[in-house]
């Protein structure tokens, strides 16, 4: 049960939380004194980093909407759930825990990265050099992150319905 617990909470972490950090550094780009939260110009605090935390929570699940906008039609499918029940529930949320998490995790990063590369484009000055260098570099994480995610839903969809297709007697 702790494992499963400790799973579970890891599996938010990395689907919400950390693409939430990462849209909310974007977004200090557009309001400076995000920047004091991170650390930048300051030392941190203790409410700094509950506050940082609060913000990537709920910016993580707001990514996540983005994310459903985008990618939904493309990668989710449908689940044939009839054959889930209390014996099978918690070999199910093993499969969403190694799969569909990870998949929430890649595409709501794709998502973050690409409004972190929109926002530094906005706000910094143009350079050509480095411009261009932060572009291509945004891309190749970007196509990291993309190929990813639709490998780990791939898995999620053909797996769960191989697991749900089970005859339990």
């Amino acid at each position: 049960m702790q494992n499963q617990m400790i799973g579970s909470f890891f599996g938010r972490v990395i689907a919400f939380v950390i693409p939430g950090l990462i849209a909310l550094y974007a977004l200090s780009y557009f309001a400076p004194p995000l920047r004091n939260l991170f650390g930048l110009t300051q030392p941190p605090t203790v409410a700094g980093f509950l506050f940082v935390l609060l913000c990537s929570i709920g910016l993580g699940v707001f990514v996540s909407g983005i994310r459903w906008m985008i990618f939904h039609l493309w990668l989710e499918r449908e689940i044939d759930a009839t054959n889930l029940n209390e014996k099978n529930d918690d070999a199910f949320r093993g499969l969403v825990s190694d799969y569909y998490q990870f998949y929430q995790f890649y595409s709501n990063s794709a998502v973050s990265v690409l409004f972190f590369f929109a926002a530094w484009v906005l706000t910094q000055p143009y350079s050509g050099r480095a411009t261009l260098c932060f572009g291509i570099a945004t891309l190749a994480t970007l196509a990291v992150l993309i190929t990813c995610a639709r490998n780990t839903a791939g898995n999620y969809y053909r797996e769960s319905n191989r697991f749900l297709r089970k005859d339990d007697s």
